[in-house]
């Protein structure tokens, strides 16, 4: 008998002090400490931020259980802290985890799953997976308008993460279109000085900075966004530091790269490589950027080095579907052996780049077609005339058509195709396009100009060879 009231006792004690556990674990897995976990996010103090996120969750585990509702959204605002802390490779491997288990509670198209959907989005995208992250906001965007609202914070912010997919893959009309617009919306709906409008702001800014020849426009630049993201988000959080580097990209009809740019991206390499670590996709972007200033700064041996290093980087991270982020260390590469004259190995890069622009950007985009120019300049240089007269007309047949037959580029491909003609004493092919670019010199620069000159010239010879019956090999 005593020992079966001392078992009731044990027992009774036993049940009090779960229900003293479970009652305070109750207390801190509260609204209130979701709420104060949030406070630090916003007022940029991220570490305890993050211990405050991961007593929450394993509070609401404790008292909940790992798989209810409260514990989720605990789970996604821990993955989103440590998205703010750039440990964007970790938060990936959380969600990816967290996904299919939100969508078996939640259900595929509540708030919580669109929101875990939109954090893997962002985590992918920073960690080089941007295809994966384009197919994704493609399908997300569309359910979370459906859903929640095209001005919801959570479809603003897949936009804002399809946006730097859409940078990331070189489709720069879209992306700037869509950065345009998720910059209105989110400064209207969320207000001028909100983290997540001024980081639309940033992508807006890349967006424009990026495309071909851009020129400086005091409504879009990065030096008066950077004060601001300074302040809201914190002097080392990425998009701040992404900022602090687009300060140094080249501007067309400025002056680039001064004598202080040098220093300045080293600066930004270095708090990259501290904060964000030396294999990180932005802090590789900024190397590259580098590498091009130490090649316009006539320093192409350190040029070369720093474009190698980084094209191994992007090699070893990416993947076949992201093969367009290689595009500009493989091109930036090419231009760098040509300036230190190693043709041979250029030539060589140069036909991984084409390959590469066929197939990423289409036969027809402007950039591959300038590669295909760059590579027909390098196969002269290594007398590969027959293989740089292909490369040559297959641009013009495309120029013809999507830019005119008077166009400056068509007019100047056609000079080059001329003289290329002509190296090959294929004389009476080379006479029309060279009368071509004749033309368009004469109405363009007037007949004083050196390119018109020099137009003139060959076609003075090449008439002559003509007319001796010399026109064919």
């Amino acid at each position: 008998m005593k020992l079966l009231l001392a078992h009731a006792f044990t027992f009774a004690l036993l049940v009090t002090t779960l229900g003293t556990v479970v009652l305070h674990a109750a207390e801190d897995s509260g609204p209130q400490a979701y709420e104060a976990a949030v406070a630090l996010q916003m007022a940029t103090r991220y570490v305890e931020a993050e211990q405050a996120a991961q007593a929450l969750v394993k509070a609401r585990t404790q008292a909940f259980g790992a798989e209810d509702k409260d514990t989720l959204r605990a789970k996604l605002l821990l993955a989103e802290v440590t998205t703010d802390q750039s440990k964007e490779a970790e938060a990936e491997t959380q969600l990816r985890k967290l996904l299919p288990v939100v969508v078996r509670v939640c259900g595929a198209e509540q708030r919580e799953t669109l929101r875990c959907q939109a954090d893997l989005g962002a985590a992918l995208v920073v960690t080089g997976r941007y295809t994966e992250a384009e197919r994704m906001c493609s399908s997300l965007i569309p359910a979370a308008t459906r859903v929640l609202g095209k001005e919801d914070w959570l479809t603003l912010k897949a936009r804002r993460v399809w946006v730097r997919a859409l940078i990331e893959l070189r489709k720069l009309g879209p992306a700037l279109r869509e950065a345009r617009l998720v910059k209105s919306d989110c400064q209207r709906v969320l207000g001028a000085e909100d983290r997540d409008a001024l980081q639309a702001g940033l992508l807006r800014v890349l967006a424009t900075m990026l495309q071909e020849n851009y020129t400086a426009d005091t409504t879009v630049v990065p030096e008066r966004l950077l004060p601001r993201l300074t302040r809201v988000l914190g002097a080392e959080h990425r998009a701040t530091l992404a900022c602090q580097t687009a300060i140094c990209m080249p501007v067309t009809g400025a002056s680039w790269p001064m004598a202080e740019t040098e220093e300045q991206l080293r600066r930004g390499t270095s708090v990259q490589t501290r904060v964000l670590g030396a294999k990180d996709m932005d802090t590789l972007r900024t190397r590259l950027l580098l590498a091009t200033a130490l090649d316009r700064l006539g320093k192409s041996k350190a040029a070369e080095k720093e474009a190698r290093q980084v094209l191994r980087a992007y090699e070893r991270a990416l993947g076949p579907e992201d093969s367009a982020a290689l595009l500009s260390s493989q091109t930036l590469l090419v231009w760098i052996l040509i300036n230190e004259k190693k043709y041979t190995e250029a030539a060589v890069a140069a036909r991984t780049v084409v390959a590469n622009a066929m197939r990423v950007l289409g036969p027809e985009d402007n950039e591959t077609l300038h590669v295909r120019l760059k590579l027909a300049n390098i196969l002269e240089e290594l007398k590969l005339f027959p293989e740089a007269e292909k490369e040559r007309r297959a641009v013009l047949a495309v120029q013809e058509r999507r830019l005119g037959p008077k166009n400056v580029e068509t007019l100047s491909n056609c000079n080059n195709l001329a003289l290329c003609l002509l190296e090959q004493n294929k004389n009476e092919e080379a006479l029309p396009y060279a009368q071509r670019a004749l033309a368009g010199h004469l109405k363009a620069e007037g007949k004083d100009h050196p390119k018109t000159q020099s137009t003139q010239r060959m076609v003075n010879e090449l008439m002559r060879r003509v007319g001796k019956g010399g026109g064919k090999a």
